[in-house]
């Protein structure tokens, strides 16, 4: 198979190499293996052995009235040692030769299909300076974005134009490279976790707030959409609520009182949830300042189980709508 190069003839390259398929367990593998070697496993905690002082009891064994003891470095007095202290250790794990080369052959087989892989003939520069290294990359991704890939039969592959990539996990970032688009916008390096930013070509400005908002706002400004660029813009959202929305929502508050609060517990995992009794301490805690509590949710089996855990455990009146049609 042949490869373009960035401003010279096409190149003849291994179909071995980069024509193979994509192997996401191994690269999975293989990206751990890289992440726990750089893991430094130096932390270090005492234990009763290894902190000072203690040889003498602090009291003798009987008469005192208080508790038996025999050394003041027991895990269970301030200043003692750690019961369960942490040591130094090795997390570095084995990857066999033939597997990092598998796995490096097989992303560089997906760079290659997806287009993001950019060959060049000659890479000097003219003086050691960051400047004048990054406007030699620039000039050399400004020229791949002119270079089209024509298959056999004269038809361009279709391409998304960009992709935001919003999550950070690292099975979404091996997913990315799925994704058949030249411009792939990530998180600036603060929020880049489990190789994030490997992932990427572009990233947004850095930003003051760690809000999800913020960071979506951060992706609109970054292609140019000028969305809460000051401290005191704040977003609106276009919900399309009718008026027979509104007349629902009247008719489920209650009389009692003007003042309401809603609770919507589940979250979209159910190890996220809080325990149903802290709900409910909230729920009458609130009822105490005079407020009627409302309980929201969608219809699966976990949010009404949670609902029906947390009127349960509550001692005030719950008014349940959760999975209630409108």
């Amino acid at each position: 198979m042949q490869l373009n190069v960035n401003g010279a003839q096409a190149i003849e390259v291994s179909e071995h190499t980069f024509g193979g398929e994509y192997n996401e367990t191994l690269v999975h593998q293989a990206v751990v293996a890289y992440m726990a070697g750089g893991r430094q496993g130096s932390k270090q905690q005492k234990t009763r052995s290894d902190v000072s002082g203690g040889g003498k009891r602090p009291w003798r064994q009987k008469g005192t009235g208080r508790a038996r003891a025999g050394t003041i470095r027991s895990p269970i007095w301030r200043g003692g040692g750690t019961t369960f202290a942490a040591r130094p250790q090795d997390h570095s794990q084995k990857l066999n030769k033939k597997m990092y080369r598998a796995a490096l052959r097989s992303i560089l087989a997906e760079l290659v299909r997806s287009d993001r892989l950019v060959v060049v003939e000659d890479f000097a520069v003219d003086a050691p300076k960051t400047k004048v290294l990054l406007d030699k990359l620039n000039g050399i991704f400004a020229l791949a974005e002119q270079m089209q890939a024509v298959d056999t039969e004269g038809v361009a592959p279709l391409s998304h134009p960009l992709a935001a990539h919003m999550q950070v996990a690292l099975r979404a970032n091996v997913a990315s490279l799925f994704i058949p688009a030249r411009r792939k916008i990530g998180f600036d390096w603060s929020r880049a976790k489990e190789l994030h930013a490997l992932f990427m070509r572009e990233r947004i400005a850095p930003q003051q707030e760690p809000h999800v908002l913020d960071g979506f706002a951060g992706f609109a400004r970054h292609l140019g959409v000028p969305f809460l660029q000051n401290p005191q813009d704040k977003p609106q959202w276009q919900m399309p609520i009718t008026d027979e929305h509104r007349d629902w929502a009247k008719a489920q508050l209650s009389s009692a009182t003007s003042r309401h609060l809603v609770i919507c517990p589940a979250a979209s995992k159910a190890e996220r949830n809080w325990l149903p009794v802290r709900y409910a301490a909230i729920a009458d805690y609130a009822a105490t300042q005079g407020f009627s509590v409302y309980l929201c949710g969608g219809p699966t089996a976990m949010e009404q189980q949670l609902a029906q855990e947390i009127k349960a455990q509550a001692q005030t009146d719950i008014i349940d709508l959760s999975a209630k049609p409108i």
